[in-house]
């Protein structure tokens, strides 16, 4: 009868120490994940961006974490179109693409192969006009 209160005495010792080591690393992988998160440059409205992409990543589908060659780092809110089979801009981004954004403006168009795919910051869009793929032309100045 003895063995059942010694064990219920051990459990009670041990227990806050556990429960300390569950909070001390739950802070520890959530410092980091911030951390990490911190070093993007979040893109808003009112960011203007042009850029290639090098390296993709994600976060809960919601966001989309961009690499460029040159090392810059963006993170790019959650935005879908559902004309595309891909309708997250998460899922949707590939390496080699290229992503433009004007300033004051929640459009963002991905480039791909000529084509260019239009998502809405922040928003979800159905088959509009502006979901249909088009030809982009690059404009040479002369």
């Amino acid at each position: 009868m003895n063995k059942p209160k010694n064990y219920k005495a051990l459990l009670d010792m041990i227990m806050p120490f556990v429960f300390i080591l569950v909070i001390v690393v739950i802070g520890i992988l959530s410092h980091k994940a911030h951390a990490k998160r911190s070093k993007y440059e979040v893109v808003n409205r009112d960011s203007s961006l042009s850029i290639k992409v090098d390296r993709t990543a994600m976060y809960r589908v919601a966001t989309t974490f961009v690499v460029t060659p040159d090392k810059k780092h963006y993170q790019i809110p959650w935005a879908d179109n559902m004309a595309y089979d891909n309708m997250h801009l998460s899922n949707f981004v590939m390496m080699g693409d290229s992503i433009c954004k004007s300033a004051n403006s929640d459009s963002l168009f991905v480039i791909r192969e000529g084509q260019r795919y239009h998502f809405v910051l922040e928003q979800r869009i159905w088959n509009s006009d502006k979901a249909i793929p088009v030809l982009f032309k690059i404009n040479k100045k002369q």
